[in-house]
């Protein structure tokens, strides 16, 4: 008999315990995740409790400032709103089951990111970190983008070494005997220039570069988001 009790008591504490490990993540626009239990997925609401206060009240968010729901069975919705609102996509349901019920669940087409001078969601600039958090079960995407973002670092430096490298040459011209003592304005004024204009062609090639890399990181991006949508 106390074997029976041990027994059970052992049970309601293993399942106690995997239902405190479960967890739903809301991941928002802006890169930002609440760890919560998803209650109900409406038309344009969702409702929540938070995980760390199950038993607390239920909050409610916009369907349109979330990106994302990871659900704590592995499963994952993609929200969107559309731009074409002449192609008709045929939604995908699947049934998620949480700890207090079952939902249904739309599913709806992926998200897609654009690049002019920085990648934007909803032709909104992302900041670096954001994009990182986006990216985040995407290696090929995130090696492309950090590597653009260095050759911007080593941009960025060399305009800075540029506006140095020109106060420097004002400076020579007017104490040539700190240069050489044969130098004169003329020989001074062409070395700096010259090398000003070399930092500028190797700056201007690492922005190009740069912006290369991280155009080349929204195409990986969207082009895996779009095969997992097509095998849902």
């Amino acid at each position: 008999m106390i074997n029976k009790i041990r027994l059970m008591l052992g049970m309601v504490l293993l399942i106690t315990a995997c239902k405190s490990f479960s967890q739903d993540i809301i991941v928002l626009q802006n890169g930002e995740e609440i760890q919560a239990i998803v209650k109900e997925v409406g038309l344009d609401i969702i409702k929540y409790n938070r995980f760390d206060n199950q038993g607390g009240p239920v909050y409610s968010i916009e369907k349109s400032k979330v990106f994302m729901i990871k659900y704590q069975n592995g499963t994952k919705d993609v929200f969107t709103q559309q731009s074409k609102p002449q192609e008709v996509v045929k939604p995908k349901t699947d049934t998620v089951v949480t700890s207090k019920q079952t939902v249904k669940v739309v599913k709806q087409p992926p998200q897609y990111l654009t690049y002019k001078l920085g990648v934007k969601l909803n032709n909104t600039r992302l900041e670096n970190n954001a994009v990182r958090r986006l990216y985040a079960n995407y290696p090929e995407a995130t090696a492309l983008f950090n590597s653009g973002a260095g050759f911007h670092g080593i941009a960025s430096t060399l305009s800075w070494l540029e506006i140095g490298m020109l106060f420097l040459t004002g400076y020579a011209q007017n104490h040539l005997e700190l240069v050489s003592p044969t130098a004169t304005k003329e020989s001074v004024t062409k070395r700096g220039l010259t090398i000003i204009g070399c930092m500028m062609v190797v700056g201007v090639t690492c922005n190009i570069s740069g912006h290369s890399k991280k155009r080349k990181s929204v195409e990986v991006y969207n082009d895996a988001v779009k095969k997992e949508f097509e095998k849902q």
